[in-house]
C-alpha cells in the first residue's frame, strides 16, 4: 500500500534516488509486517481494532518504513534517529536476520549497523523531539506528505517540544 503522493516526482528526485526507491519499495517486508500485527494485538486497548484498521495502520507503518530506510539512503551523514512507529518496524525487521540482511545489501550495499546512539531509550524527550522534526521535515521535503495530517499526535507534540 503506497499512497499515491510518496512516488517519485521527477523533477526533484535524481535517477539514482527513483531507482534507490523502486529497490525499497519493492523490498519483501512480510515478516516485518507480520510481526508488526502480533505486536498491535498483543498491546492493543480495548475496544480492539477491527481487522480493516489493523491492516491500514501496519500498512501504513511499513510504508513509513520504507520511507525511512530511503532517507537513511539518501542522508548518511545525519543522525536520524527513527520515532517510535517507525522504531518498532525497524526491530521488527532486524529480528529477522536474513532477510534484514539480504535487504541491508539491498538498499546499503552493506549491512546497515543500527547504532547505539539511535536507540530511543538512550536518549532524552528533546533530543526525541528535534530528531522527529528533522524526520518530518526531510519527510515532506522529499515525500511531500504532511506527517502532521496523518498523525495529529505529532503536530500536538512538536508544539509542546517547541519545534514548529
Amino acid at each position: 500500500m503506497t499512497p499515491a503522493n510518496s512516488e517519485p516526482t521527477g523533477s526533484n528526485w535524481s535517477e539514482a534516488a527513483i531507482d534507490k526507491w523502486r529497490t525499497i519499495e519493492a523490498l519483501d517486508l512480510t515478516p516485518v509486517a507480520q510481526t508488526l500485527r502480533a505486536e498491535f494485538r498483543q498491546r492493543q486497548a480495548k475496544p480492539a481494532l477491527s481487522g480493516e484498521e489493523l491492516e491500514r495502520q501496519v500498512a501504513r507503518l511499513e510504508h513509513d518504513y520504507r520511507q525511512y530506510l530511503f532517507l537513511r539512503w539518501k542522508y548518511p551523514s545525519i543522525t536520524l534517529g527513527p520515532n517510535f512507529s517507525i522504531d518498532a518496524a525497524w526491530r521488527a525487521h532486524i529480528a529477522n536476520t536474513p532477510i534484514y540482511r539480504e535487504h541491508s545489501e539491498k538498499v546499503f550495499h552493506q549491512y546497515f549497523d543500527r547504532r547505539p546512539e539511535e536507540d530511543l531509550s538512550n536518549i532524552s524527550f528533546a533530543e526525541y523531539y528535534y530528531r522527529a522534526n528533522k524526520l518530518r521535515n526531510l519527510s515532506q521535503q522529499e515525500f511531500r506528505e504532511s506527517l502532521e495530517e496523518r498523525f495529529p499526535w505529532m503536530a500536538a507534540d512538536l508544539k509542546i517540544a517547541g519545534n514548529e
